[in-house]
């Protein structure tokens, strides 16, 4: 079986009030959605887990994980992106700290 590479990395992440996308907030456990740099012609899949609950209109920093991908220089500290399911976005946040990322 193949390596999956991935980045990991900290960040700030704000749920907007959106009733198109049904979550059961608070979220506990770790969900997958799509993520989209400010600026990028693509999204990825992610997945995004915190340690505590993440609740709608409030700010949570969070951990994401990315299977690597031609992110070419889209992955930067202070970097904005949004998540959501296209065409739908249901967040958006700040990458703080990158973790660990294969090269």
């Amino acid at each position: 079986m193949a390596k999956i590479e991935s980045i990991y990395f900290q960040a700030q992440l704000l749920f907007h009030d959106n009733d198109v996308i049904r979550f059961k907030f608070p979220i506990n456990n770790p969900i997958r959605i799509s993520f989209k740099p400010l600026g990028a012609n693509h999204s990825l899949p992610c997945e995004i887990s915190s340690d505590e609950p993440i609740h709608k209109n409030k700010t949570v920093e969070v951990q994401i994980m990315i299977p690597m991908s031609d992110l070419d220089g889209q992955i930067v500290e202070q970097k904005e992106f949004y998540i959501g399911t296209f065409p739908i976005i249901v967040g958006k946040g700040k990458i703080l700290k990158i973790i660990s990322a294969a090269k």
